[in-house]
């Protein structure tokens, strides 16, 4: 057997325009334009970064983009309350928790607080563990639906298509 290159950026060029029919689709299904929110507290420059990439992709294809940034001396009760806010919010359809969270702040308290419906990341340990659960990979899903981390998620499309 020979040897098969990987196209990553060619396989990304073709999620993109996929991702914004889907976009099209649920606007027209819908009547709403999707949101996606992000929260940050403090001011890791690596987050920032992030965050800005994360807002430059979701106009380019025709998400809309929410930041709720909060300062490094948020308390803990403050974000998990912005958390429940927006999970409760409907017209808020995904949240992203931007980590790494100022010290003092609990990772497994704040996203506790967090939707699973709404966990894009899939961070939320009822969608960690669907996806011990299923290992999401060619098996039947009869557990729900669930959101799977997109870093994995990708390098399994890479290497199914």
């Amino acid at each position: 057997m020979s040897a098969k290159i990987l196209d990553g950026r060619a396989l990304a060029k073709t999620i993109r325009a996929e991702t914004e029919k889907d976009v099209a689709a649920f606007q027209e299904e819908w009547g709403v334009q999707p949101t996606l929110a992000l929260v940050r507290a403090g001011d890791n420059p690596a987050s920032v970064s992030y965050a800005r990439m994360i807002k430059r992709t979701c106009e380019q294809r025709g998400i809309a983009f929410q930041a709720h940034t909060r300062p490094d001396g948020v308390t803990e009760d403050e974000i998990v309350k912005l958390v429940q806010d927006l999970s409760a919010d409907e017209t808020v359809h995904g949240i992203i928790i931007q980590k790494p969270l100022p010290q003092g702040l609990s990772d497994a308290v704040i996203t506790e607080a967090l939707d699973p419906a709404k966990d894009v990341d899939g961070q939320h340990p009822m969608n960690a563990g669907r996806l011990a659960q299923a290992a999401f990979v060619d098996r039947p899903q009869d557990i729900g639906p669930y959101f799977v981390p997109a870093t994995p998620l990708g390098g399994v499309e890479l290497l199914k298509r």
